[in-house]
């Protein structure tokens, strides 16, 4: 594990002098995919499921190596991993600065979620993509996202869908309606 954190700075470095920003840059943004722009910070840790490992494994294996990652940026600006996390949260808010957005699979509790997780980091829940955007009628998709804006706890939510490849060949254009129908609801 430090070699790969070892390995990640020193390209973090090498790549913020030839682009001449510093790696603490909060204002630097870099357009990864086609809906948000990310910071140097941002985490994608797919491998982090309570189900994969214990949480004994998660604070000795997975938790000094991201503190060390978020000492060395100043702080994380999305965390992700479409894994389940209820168990690792507060180990990793305890340790970790996360300041910008924090994934919660649809894998993950919601409340626990939203309990632990500072109010000034967005919660950005994940639909389930065949269970909750595939052929899910719409007032069941307007309940769900009622549920998550009362269950918020003081947080701002956005939503994605992870793996949009499953399903069928409308699945882009069924997104696009779900959130339209977010945006809604959410008001």
């Amino acid at each position: 594990m430090q070699f790969v954190v070892d390995s990640r700075i020193r390209w973090e470095n090498q790549r913020c002098a030839f682009l001449g920003i510093d790696p603490k840059d909060r204002t630097y943004r870099w357009k990864y995919i086609a809906y948000r722009h990310n910071f140097n910070s941002d985490m994608f840790e797919d491998e982090v499921d309570g189900k994969m490992f214990s949480k004994k494994i998660f604070d000795e294996f997975v938790v000094p190596y991201t503190k060390q990652l978020s000492d060395y940026y100043g702080g994380i600006g999305y965390y992700h991993s479409c894994g389940n996390l209820t168990n690792f949260l507060e180990s990793l808010y305890h340790s970790v600065e996360i300041f910008g957005l924090q994934h919660v699979s649809s894998w993950t509790d919601y409340d626990k979620a939203a309990e632990v997780v500072p109010k000034d980091v967005v919660l950005q829940y994940s639909l389930h993509t065949t269970k909750e955007v595939l052929g899910t009628p719409d007032s069941l998709l307007e309940d769900k996202f009622r549920f998550l804006m009362d269950h918020a706890n003081g947080h701002r939510v956005d939503i994605c869908a992870d793996a949009l490849y499953e399903g069928s060949w409308d699945v882009l254009e069924r997104a696009e309606h779900i959130a339209r129908l977010f945006d809604r609801v959410r008001g």
